[in-house]
């Protein structure tokens, strides 16, 4: 599994954290950083922490979970409605 930038997941990720900026005349995401941890705890953490209400996560207690997370937001990140539905809470 790999991030939206590429990067291919050590089997002790836990977490994936995608800093985002938000346009709002397109409403759309734009993420422009991850991080990535060997917690799930830590990325929340981490995630709850961020001033940044545009930024997404995925975390799982198990690679398994994180590879259904993260494809499943991946796959939100891609859709227009979903953007458009985020944008009235941004």
């Amino acid at each position: 599994m790999t991030t939206i930038f590429g990067t291919s997941l050590k089997i002790d990720t836990r977490g994936v954290v995608y800093l985002c900026d938000y346009d709002p005349e397109t409403k759309t995401l734009i993420p422009t950083e991850e991080k990535l941890f060997d917690s799930w705890r830590d990325a929340l953490n981490y995630y709850a922490d961020t001033p940044n209400p545009a930024s997404q996560i995925a975390y799982g207690d198990t690679y398994q979970s994180l590879e259904a997370s993260l494809a499943f937001l991946h796959l939100n990140m891609a859709d227009k409605q979903w953007q458009e539905d985020l944008s009235e809470v941004l």
